[in-house]
């Protein structure tokens, strides 16, 4: 029984890059455009900011909690660059959470699929979008795909804001 649910915890887990391939290609598209900036870090919770594609001076917050960050702090401990060594770590291989303040990650089925998956961060969603998209496709919306693909060029940005948080 124990296997069994080591084994559906494990199938619960994603990495950004699991959640970034399986996102919607018309969602990456459009993703493209946006720019992302991080606002501030606390403990393995990195808040974001990235524009609206549709109105001009307008932003949406994302919320990413990297979940191997503790892990990989404690692997990279006692090293030199630490703290970056870890940061790069739990971006390209830790699991993440998710979580999107637009329009779109609620009523698009994104919120819906995060939480069936297991990858969302914040209040589960379980209303089914049988309207805008029953056939459940994509994972994130276009903000967490441009956030999630700018996490590991902003690795320096978060060593300050971890530092000032005192992560390391």
């Amino acid at each position: 029984m124990r296997e069994a649910r080591d084994l559906q915890q494990l199938l619960l887990e994603l990495t950004a890059r699991d959640v970034l391939r399986d996102a919607d290609s018309k969602s990456k598209i459009r993703a493209k455009p946006l720019s992302s900036e991080i606002l501030r870090m606390r403990g393995n919770v990195v808040s974001m900011r990235t524009t609206s594609g549709t109105t001009r001076g307008k932003h949406w917050n994302q919320t990413i909690q990297l979940l191997g960050l503790r892990k990989a702090l404690d692997k990279f401990r006692g090293g030199k660059s630490t703290l970056m060594k870890a940061l790069v770590q739990a971006i390209k291989f830790g699991d993440v959470k998710v979580h999107c303040t637009c329009p779109a990650y609620k009523w698009w089925g994104y919120a819906y699929i995060s939480t069936q998956l297991g990858y969302k961060f914040s209040r589960k969603q379980n209303i089914f979008p049988k309207i805008r998209n029953p056939s459940l496709r994509g994972t994130v919306c276009k903000h967490l795909i441009n956030a999630l693909g700018a996490l590991p060029f902003n690795v320096p940005s978060l060593v300050k804001r971890a530092r000032k948080a005192g992560i390391a």
